[in-house]
């Protein structure tokens, strides 16, 4: 049974599409949460429930949902400071969980649009037991629709309230996976002042500059976007010069493609500061680093731990990471492309030709000894009817013409295929002599 399956039965509802708002309903009310909570918790993960989600629950098309993998939110929990948190396009709180995580003295506001994703949200920071602040919200235009207070229990689980309304303050922390070049109705207010708007066709700007505004004076904003907005001209090259003549820009992190589920492509995290101290920005180009898990990528717990020093330490890494001056980034047109700044290009490893002749001569040597004994082999087999004499004949001038085609191979590899070979007809050889 999946968490799902689960759910349904304990809210008694049939249809997945319900589970949402019956759900969001149970949630509120005390008793009904904490039977709901003890049912489903064998069931329950973070990873189940987001893998669950995203078959059946999450909207694509509309919000433009790609959930973040668990080695992205882990490097957004390791990389950014504490204090007060405003996670934006909150999803179904991963960043936050992660943030949680890595510092359990943080305050938490998480801002969703989807009521299906706030659905879920709520349940995995009931699960987890902590306090925190929920905010159904359009991000893009400002508007609000609904707010949850949600507070950690002694029990073991967490209760929600849903209120009227939550005040507005500055953050130490922005945190965001917003929706890729979402298209948005561009709209002059106080977020945007001194600066250009995003363009209607991809609203990633208009995403950053909101989580800037809302950072104290000397907070941190680190945003997981599409590598478009490193390069991407007009109006975007325009922030993106902006933001960078301000002395905004702290990190440029270049991430693996094919982490997520629904895209294939690679992603970036960009880190903004308040008040920093550095002048130059760091590079980190992580894009090789990943292992193959069945059709996707991920990254390793070394991997991501990698990204998280390099980070902390602003370290000097060869084809990894380094920390770039302004003045250069001015020399490239304030182009960001990870490659302009990092050459990750990493040359063949020259074979020592000695021991290769080594191997050559040895593999040699062991195919005429096999050679050799199959020679012997063919000696002793005697043919009995006239059909065993004709496979016999052909046998050995297929196999003799064999031996001499493989003297025309002249690498490692090609001698160990041919070794394989011999070794395969050796086997024949010895289940007939013995049938």
């Amino acid at each position: 049974m999946t968490i799902l399956q689960r759910i349904m039965e304990e809210l008694n509802i049939r249809e997945v599409h319900e589970i949402p708002t019956a759900l969001t309903k149970a949630l509120q009310d005390s008793n009904t949460c904490s039977v709901l909570l003890k049912a489903i918790k064998p069931y329950y993960s973070y990873e189940a429930l987001l893998a669950e989600f995203e078959e059946h629950s999450a909207d694509r098309k509309n919000y433009m949902q790609d959930y973040t993998p668990q080695c992205v939110l882990d490097i957004i929990g390791g990389i950014t400071p504490g204090g007060n948190v405003r996670d934006v396009c909150a999803g179904i709180g991963g960043l936050s969980l992660a943030k949680f995580k890595a510092d359990n003295t943080v305050t938490l506001r998480l801002e969703e649009y989807s009521k299906n994703a706030i659905a879920f949200m709520l349940l995995n920071l009931l699960m987890a037991n902590i306090n925190a602040e929920v905010v159904e919200k359009n991000v893009l235009t400002g508007e609000e629709h609904a707010y949850y207070k949600v507070e950690s229990v002694a029990s073991g689980f967490g209760q929600v309230t849903k209120i009227n309304t939550l005040g507005s303050k500055k953050y130490d922390t922005v945190i965001s996976n917003p929706p890729y070049s979402q298209s948005w109705v561009p709209q002059m207010d106080a977020r945007f002042e001194c600066y250009k708007l995003a363009p209607k066709s991809k609203a990633d700007f208009a995403f950053i500059l909101d989580g800037l505004y809302s950072l104290n004076a000397s907070g941190t904003a680190s945003f997981i976007l599409p590598h478009g907005v490193l390069f991407r001209g007009q109006a975007e090259g325009d922030i993106r010069r902006k933001l960078i003549d301000n002395n905004l820009l702290d990190a440029v992190i270049g991430l693996p493609s094919n982490l997520f589920t629904n895209t294939s492509i690679p992603v970036c995290i960009l880190v903004f500061e308040k008040n920093r101290a550095n002048k130059d920005v760091l590079f980190i180009d992580a894009q090789k680093d990943f292992v193959k898990h069945k059709n996707k990528n991920i990254m390793t717990a070394e991997q991501v731990e990698k990204v998280i020093k390099a980070y902390k330490d602003r370290a000097e890494i060869a084809r990894y990471s380094s920390n770039i001056s302004v003045s250069t980034i001015l020399d490239n047109d304030y182009n960001l492309n990870i490659p302009r700044y990092i050459d990750s290009f990493e040359p063949e490893e020259i074979p020592d030709a000695v021991q290769l002749a080594k191997d050559l001569n040895e593999i040699n040597r062991e195919s005429r000894t096999l050679g050799l004994e199959i020679a012997e082999m063919l000696k002793q087999l005697v043919c009995t009817d006239p059909d065993a004499k004709k496979e016999h004949d052909e046998f050995v001038k297929e196999f003799t013409e064999f031996l001499v085609s493989s003297d025309s191979a002249c690498t490692v590899e090609e001698q160990e295929a041919v070794i394989k070979k011999i070794e395969d007809v050796k086997k024949y050889l010895l289940q007939k002599m013995f049938a």
